[in-house]
């Protein structure tokens, strides 16, 4: 009975607590509300607030490290102050989404940039303070060391 609680609070806490992330002619919504845009020039995602000003851009990179390991990740960069390139982990909402769509996924669940209010800069500025570290498996870490 006990664990049959807590798997129906973890199930509900997930769906309460779940943002939709929605694409639809280059404007991000979550949750039905818009919050940022998003435009593509040859493969390089640039993720603007509202009023289009372009904040900062993903591009995404797979490359073989050798013949049966490849190596995908995205490179991101701020649009000012472009000092610095982070090379970092990405997700995708599924197997078959486009790259539109995991730039925006990626900003929103695992890097925290856009949320409710928009491109949130104070979180894309500790993101750069910090530089997190990429999780590779064993099989992508041995051939690039």
């Amino acid at each position: 009975m006990k664990k049959s609680l807590i798997i129906l609070f973890t199930i509900l806490g997930t769906l309460i607590n779940a943002q939709t992330v929605k694409i639809k002619r280059g404007v991000v919504s979550l949750d039905g509300i818009h919050v940022a845009k998003i435009s593509d020039k040859s493969g390089i995602y640039t993720i603007m607030d509202l009023k289009e000003t372009p904040i900062y851009t993903i591009e995404f990179v797979d490359k073989s490290v050798v013949d049966s390991v490849r190596d995908s990740y995205i490179k991101l960069n701020r649009i000012y102050n472009q000092d610095k390139t982070l090379e970092l982990d990405y997700i995708s909402p599924s197997a078959f989404s486009g790259e539109e769509k995991s730039a925006a996924y990626t900003s929103v669940k695992s890097l925290k940039i856009i949320d409710e209010r928009g491109v949130n800069i104070k979180n894309l500025d500790e993101l750069f303070k910090n530089n997190p570290k990429r999780k590779l498996d064993t099989k992508t870490k041995m051939p690039i060391q």
